[in-house]
């Protein structure tokens, strides 16, 4: 099974590019690049903690910092 996928939304012609992938997946990619993810949060700009279900929401907005050298 991927880690993520990459879909085409039908809005716009099949112009939208849409990445999904699971918060662990995302965590993990976050790390590799150098960056902690800090926050995570809904479309009403609530926190979701790291064990919330966020399978009910659209759109989540991720924050992360780069670890510094």
């Amino acid at each position: 099974m991927p880690e993520y996928a990459l879909i085409n939304d039908c809005g716009h012609f099949f112009a939208c590019l849409h990445y999904y992938a699971t918060r662990a997946t995302l965590d993990a990619q976050v790390e590799n690049a150098g960056m902690r993810l800090v926050d995570v949060f809904d479309t009403r700009g609530n926190v979701l903690a790291s064990n919330q279900d966020d399978s009910g929401n659209p759109w989540l907005f991720y924050a992360a910092r780069r670890i510094a050298p």
